[in-house]
Order: structure tokens, then sequence, then C-alpha cells
């Protein structure tokens, strides 16, 4: 149980993080680093506003701080209309400046969010010691970090989380999974490969929070896959989703390559951290189908 800290978090409007802040705030002293809030400070929240794409002004920021939390990030720079200069300096400018105001306050712990998708491509399940091959700029910038991250070592602990498919009600509708409900809502086309892949092990948020959670209380330094107990193909989960919503999901098969398959082996959370994700997958699906605001929009 994580109680009378006072902690940083970045990227705290997003899924994971708002999800991850709402549990953090119970007992803590909480600060959200984020480009815009409606909310404003108290005595146990503060708010604190800057654009990640400017050098951060840590003189702005708390003088005492026990746990950074990084969160922020934009995955595809084209999705929401930023360049690739935004995307290096929110994900990797953004970390080198929170790594060296955490050097110079004494934090104890810095917590990074980084990806499944930093590794070769492979198709059994990726532990942490495979090898990392980055396949895009947005995975480049997270192995780039996680790099610099370790490379602290002599001044705090780190805990560097490598996410697979964050999901659940609530989420933004242009994740794989509400996407993919809302396109069988909407009897759109599911692009999967020959095989009805890729495969994945989408992890759900009641427990992607409960291993965060863990993973920042680890007395050690640690990098680890957080990934749900089930990995199933797209065409898996969609034909899942279908039976939930009661429609028959449409499938196109994508005529130039295949996706690669991205499967966690969690082996190292359950033996560290003593965690095994709860949550099945078809009661997850079925939480996101039942979220009625992100399915009456069209996509």
């Amino acid at each position: 149980m994580i109680e009378g800290k006072s902690i940083l978090v970045t990227g705290e409007t997003g899924f994971v993080g708002s999800n991850l802040f709402r549990k953090l705030s119970v007992g803590n002293r909480m600060y959200s680093l984020c480009r815009s809030s409606s909310n404003e400070s108290n005595e146990s929240t503060g708010y604190i506003e800057a654009d990640l794409r400017d050098p951060i002004d840590t003189g702005r920021l708390p003088g005492e701080i026990d746990y950074i939390i990084h969160l922020a990030a934009i995955i595809n720079h084209k999705e929401y209309n930023v360049t690739e200069s935004d995307l290096i300096r929110v994900n990797l400018e953004s970390t080198l400046h929170l790594l060296e105001y955490a050097k110079n306050i004494g934090v104890k712990r810095f917590v990074f969010a980084s990806t499944g998708g930093v590794y070769k491509e492979q198709p059994y399940p990726l532990t942490e010691e495979d090898t990392c091959c980055y396949k895009g700029l947005y995975s480049l910038t997270k192995y780039l970090c996680e790099e610099a991250v370790k490379s602290y070592t002599a001044f705090f602990k780190y805990t560097i989380l490598r996410y697979y498919y964050p999901y659940g009600p609530g989420q933004r509708e242009n994740r794989l999974i509400p996407k993919l409900a809302k396109m069988i809502k909407n009897h759109q086309p599911v692009f999967i490969n020959e095989s009805g892949g890729p495969v994945i092990s989408p992890i759900y948020c009641s427990d992607f929070i409960e291993a965060t959670m863990r993973a920042i209380e680890y007395e050690d330094n640690v990098l680890m896959n957080i990934g749900g107990s089930e990995s199933k193909s797209i065409k898996e989960i969609a034909d899942m989703i279908g039976s939930i919503l009661g429609e028959k999901p449409r499938f196109a098969v994508k005529e130039t390559g295949n996706s690669p398959n991205q499967i966690a082996d969690i082996s190292l959370l359950k033996e560290l951290l003593g965690f095994v994700p709860e949550h099945k997958m078809i009661d997850g699906l079925r939480s996101v189908c039942e979220d009625k605001s992100m399915l009456e929009s069209k996509i």
C-alpha cells in the first residue's frame, strides 16, 4: 500500500494515467503535470499546466517529490495532428528533463511507462530478455528513454513497465479494443492477417493498476512486461465482441504483409510481484461494450 508519499504524474488525463492517479490519490499528496486541466488544486492535489513539447520549467515543480510516474507520450503523431518533432520532444526530451529534475531534488523512484512494441518481432511470448528492435518512431523513443532511465541508477531506483494494450471502459475510441467494438457495431470490416492475427495480450484496467502499484512498491530496480493472462488473435477478440453485441463481425484480410504478434511473457510479473492478472477477457470486453458513451458515437 502506497501511503504518505508525494507523487508527480505526467499523462494523468490519459487512460492509464487517470486510473492510476485516482488510485494513488487516496492517502498521498498528488501532482499532475498536464497540458491543461479543468480541475483546481487543493491541499491534497496540485495541477501544473505545461506543454511537454516545450522545455519543462522545473522551477514551477515541487521541490520535494518521492516518486515521479512518467506516463505522457504521443503514440502516433499523425493521429494527433502533430509533427514528428513534437513526438520526439514529448516522448524523449521531456523524459530527459524529468530525469535531471528527479536527480536534482532527490527523488526515490522514477517510474517510466514503455511499451511491448520495443521488442523484435517474434511469434512466441516475449520475455524481458528478448532482443529490442524498434519498428517506428514511437517505439524508438520509448527504447531510448528506457536506456536513459537506467543510466540514472546512481541517483534513484527505477521502474520500467512495458505495457501491452491496456483497455477498459472510458478508454479513447481510437485505441484498439474500443475501436474494434465500434467497427463491429457499425458493420465495418476488421482487418486481420491470413491466420486471423496478430495475437496480442491485452490487460484490463483493474489488473494493470494493481500490477503497476506493486511494481512501484518493489524494492529494487525493475523492468517488466505488463500484459494480460490471455493471448488472443484479433479475429478471436472480434468474435467475442460480436457475441456480446449480437453482431456478426465482418473481416478483411490484409493484402500486404502480416502484422506482428505482441504476446507478453508475464513470468516476471508473477515471480517478482506475486501477481497474476485476474480479469477474464470476455468480462473485460463486456465492460467496454457496455460503455454506451463510446459505442453511440460514429467512427
